[in-house]
């Protein structure tokens, strides 16, 4: 999540000078379910695009529910979420439709959980754990949500810690945030090696690293980069970058676009993301730069979590 308060010297927004990789004619409208979490009214609720019809999610209302921590299954049939109750981080499943609700697991103090991410098939779910009152090291681990066995995943060393993360559709790739020596910077990841240098993706180094989103087919990296003044905690430069992965040309962003909670639709036709300007919810067409609001809402901060 971001944060509430922030001092902001310079912001800048890198648009790549290359065609668009989507058909402005196909779709025409956006489609598909988006989970919605606004933090001032403490909701969490799923959004049907296509008559813009609200369904609200029990067990995650709150302002402590952050949106890097729900996500939707596959067919938006059910949402993986987080709470914090009784001083324990508690992972849950809820199904919409009828509010049954499944412990998957729970976390006392002092674990520490981090970003919490679905593979491709909804069969687990990797979170990064480690202990507050330990070395403050994270690792990941996979949280099978049909047993709720928690196996590793990847131990890191040697100082380094991992951020957010994001899987690839083979459910083999992963991309991950790691912070090392001071720097954060995105590495690339696989399930068949137990390395955590990883391989760094060329030019993401960055003081901070606090958001970053994959296509669901692979191809288009989105992230924010944050450099702060030295020696400080006063943001000198805020640039959204765009990459292309395994050479795909990256998506171009317009020139003055500003925005931060933002998801790709699932044909990564458009992009979800939160207005600074409002606070609210904007559709962005990758094809065109057209932008609307997605949809009205009361809510004095609307982010999208996720969209299936």
């Amino acid at each position: 999540m971001r944060p509430s308060f922030i001092f902001i010297v310079g912001v800048t927004v890198v648009a790549v000078a290359c065609s668009s990789p989507t058909d402005p004619s196909d779709p025409p409208e956006p489609t598909g379910t988006m989970l919605v979490v606004e933090q001032a009214a403490g909701l969490t609720y799923l959004v049907k695009l296509s008559d813009s019809s609200r369904m609200q999610v029990s067990q995650f209302g709150g302002p402590i529910v952050a949106s890097a921590l729900s996500q939707l299954t596959s067919g938006a049939g059910a949402v993986i979420g987080s709470r914090s109750e009784a001083r324990a981080r508690h992972i849950r499943r809820v199904e919409p439709s009828g509010g049954a609700v499944t412990e998957l697991a729970a976390f006392a103090s002092p674990v520490l959980v981090g970003v919490t991410e679905l593979t491709p098939d909804d069969s687990r779910l990797t979170l990064s754990l480690g202990n507050y009152e330990g070395s403050s090291e994270l690792s990941l681990f996979d949280l099978n949500l049909s047993t709720g066995a928690i196996v590793p995943l990847l131990q890191f060393s040697n100082g380094r810690r991992p951020g957010l993360l994001q899987w690839f559709s083979d459910g083999v790739r992963y991309l991950a945030s790691v912070s090392e020596n001071g720097l954060q910077d995105i590495r690339l990841f696989s399930r068949t090696s137990q390395s955590s240098a990883g391989t760094a993706i060329t030019g993401t180094q960055c003081d901070n690293i606090p958001e970053m989103e994959l296509s669901r087919d692979g191809r288009y990296l989105l992230y924010t980069c944050i450099h702060y003044v030295p020696g400080t905690s006063v943001v000198r430069t805020e640039v959204l970058r765009s990459y292309g992965i395994d050479g795909s040309r990256p998506v171009v962003l317009p020139s003055d676009f500003r925005g931060y909670s933002y998801v790709f639709s699932p044909d990564a036709r458009f992009l979800a993301y939160t207005s600074p300007d409002d606070r609210q919810v904007w559709l962005l067409r990758l094809a065109t730069g057209e932008r609307r609001r997605a949809f009205t809402t009361d809510a004095l901060v609307a982010e999208v979590a996720d969209w299936k």
